[in-house]
């Protein structure tokens, strides 16, 4: 959970509050003299004696945030029915402990930074823990995550669905495997605290600007879904001329016209190359070493200077 679920709670219940810019920077001292940790979000709590507590996680805060303001809304089942209240906690802390800690920029640059793919790491990672949440309430849920009351589980679910979309991961498909999680989203879009915070915003929808790594080569298939938009077409000295990829694509070797496929298909994506990327100035004379020129004519469209694409093309249609 994040910054988000904490304002949508703290709205939930009507409670006044105000946000601050960070000191400094998150990991400088004057910051990290607040919350060691260095994370966000950071609540401080004053009360009327004077005293005040700092709290450094998200879903303890919003267990502060129920138990400190008895009168309001609520958000975790009463001990009344105790099933539905350890339910409802049980699904946010998975949310909370299994899925998002491993979604934050800190986490996915140390990824990088072991020389790993850090954009197919966190849609993997969505993807497979987004299906264990359907099984975790699929004998619960009714309007929302635990039976027709909204709680702290739907709101832990809000943000990471918001966060899938950094990774182009949408729940609007046709052949939706998230029918639970989808159908609690859009009961979420009718409570106006959700959309005065701008949630949900896009994150139903593919991503207009997904999570892109730094570090990428040419070849990886994030630095190439931006591209992807454009294989419909190719241009060529007499104007634009249609452009077949299965016909292309065919006899390729799977892992490489894997990384031509639509975003639509992502279980289709190849493994990650082991080999360093290739420069673009010497990517058609390796493609042709490994895979011969018909490689060369597909990768021709995407990456390379004119000439190169045009004789490449020539010489694997000839």
């Amino acid at each position: 959970m994040d910054i988000l679920g904490t304002s949508i709670a703290a709205r939930l219940k009507g409670i006044a509050f105000q946000t601050r810019e960070p000191p400094g920077k998150l990991y400088e001292d004057a910051y990290q003299s607040i919350n060691p940790n260095a994370t966000l979000p950071t609540l401080i709590a004053d009360y009327n004696n004077g005293q005040s507590v700092t709290l450094t996680q998200s879903l303890n805060t919003l267990e502060f945030l129920e138990e400190s303001y008895p009168g309001t809304m609520r958000l975790i089942p009463p001990v009344t029915d105790m099933a539905s209240r350890v339910k409802a906690r049980d699904l946010a802390a998975f949310i909370a402990c299994d899925v998002q800690p491993f979604l934050s920029k800190r986490i996915l640059s140390q990824i990088e930074g072991f020389g790993q793919d850090s954009f197919l790491f966190g849609r993997s990672l969505l993807g497979s823990k987004m299906r264990v949440y359907e099984d975790m309430v699929e004998n619960h849920a009714g309007r929302f995550s635990v039976g027709d009351e909204l709680s702290i589980a739907d709101i832990c679910l809000v943000t990471t669905v918001q966060a899938a979309s950094k990774f182009g991961l949408t729940f609007r498909i046709k052949k939706n495997p998230y029918t639970i999680i989808e159908r609690i989203v859009r009961e979420c879009e009718n409570i106006p605290v959700f959309r005065e915070d701008g949630v949900p915003r896009k994150f139903l929808k593919e991503s207009e600007r997904p999570y892109r790594s730094s570090s990428l080569g040419p070849l990886q298939p994030s630095r190439l879904s931006a591209r992807r938009r454009h294989m419909g077409m190719r241009k060529s000295d007499s104007g634009p001329v249609e452009f077949n990829e299965a016909e292309e694509v065919a006899g390729l070797d799977e892992n490489v016209s894997a990384y031509l496929k639509p975003e639509r298909t992502p279980k289709r994506l190849g493994p990650r190359p082991t080999t360093r990327p290739f420069e673009s100035d010497e990517l058609p004379e390796k493609l042709e070493d490994l895979l011969g020129p018909r490689a060369r004519a597909v990768f021709g469209h995407i990456v390379g200077d004119s000439s190169a694409r045009n004789d490449a093309t020539k010489e694997a249609r000839s």
